[in-house]
This record gives C-alpha cells, sequence and structure tokens, in this order.
C-alpha cells in the first residue's frame, strides 16, 4: 500500500510539473511589461533562477489547491501573484488556501454569511477598481475574473 501511494505521489508531481512547464511556456510568449500584465519581476538573479522558483511557486499551488486551478487560472496571473509573494517573503499557495477556506468558514456559518458575502463584493469591487486603473495607465491586458 505504501509504495501505491509513493507511486500515486509521484504521478501527482509529474502532472504538476508539467503543467507548471507549460505555464512558464505560456509566459515565454508574453512580453514583459505593465501593459502586458507582467509589470512584476525578481532581480537580481539568472532567468533560470526565476523561472524555477516560479514553477516550484505554481507546483505547490497545484499541489494545494488542486491542478484544475493551476491549469484554468491565467499564466501571467500565477506569475505575478507568485513574485509578489516571494518579494514579500509570503506563502503563495497558503495566502489561496487562506482566502477560499477563510471565506468558506464565515459563508457557511449563519451568523457572518452576510459580511462573508460583504467581504466578497468588496474584494471583487476592489478588483474591478485595479482593472480600470491598469487599463487606464498602461492598456493593461487582462484581468483574473
Amino acid at each position: 500500500m505504501y509504495e501505491d501511494e509513493m507511486d500515486q505521489e509521484a504521478k501527482e508531481l509529474e502532472l504538476l510539473e508539467k503543467i507548471a512547464s507549460a505555464k512558464l511556456d505560456e509566459l515565454r510568449e508574453v512580453p514583459k511589461g505593465a501593459q502586458f500584465g507582467r509589470r512584476l519581476e525578481l532581480g537580481a538573479t539568472s532567468n533560470v533562477d526565476i523561472e524555477q522558483a516560479i514553477k516550484a511557486q505554481l507546483v505547490d499551488i497545484g499541489r494545494r489547491m488542486g491542478p484544475d486551478f493551476l491549469i484554468n487560472t491565467p499564466a501571467v496571473a500565477l506569475e505575478q501573484f507568485s513574485i509578489q509573494a516571494i518579494v514579500r517573503d509570503e506563502d503563495t499557495a497558503g495566502l489561496l488556501k487562506s482566502l477560499v477556506n477563510s471565506f468558506m468558514l464565515a459563508y457557511l456559518t449563519p451568523e457572518t454569511t452576510e459580511r462573508a458575502v460583504a467581504h466578497l463584493q468588496g474584494l471583487e469591487a476592489l478588483r474591478l477598481e485595479v482593472a480600470k486603473t491598469r487599463q487606464a495607465r498602461h492598456g493593461e491586458g487582462p484581468s483574473v475574473h
């Protein structure tokens, strides 16, 4: 049984690494710069080191949020989110997991359901504000929907 679990974990890791590599391939096709949604960069390190750091973040996101989340989230959004978390020394996948878990717990509790929805709506309003500001300033590309 233990070997079966190890094989399954190895297969899952292989799948996540393939998905992460595909996301990196997508990123190579998108120029850097605010107008393309890629305004954040990691400095003082080689491109190979940067790609390895981003790939590690993507694999961890996929491991903790699921491969479907990784597949369905735009590569630029994943990269930029990962860079911001790296710069701030925060747990990239942990932030996402906490966001989902915190909302779910607050939402499923009848006494806090309305407040949870209000906070979600506030976050969605902030996202819309950011998208409008980016569009006005930089003609920036797509945002996460």
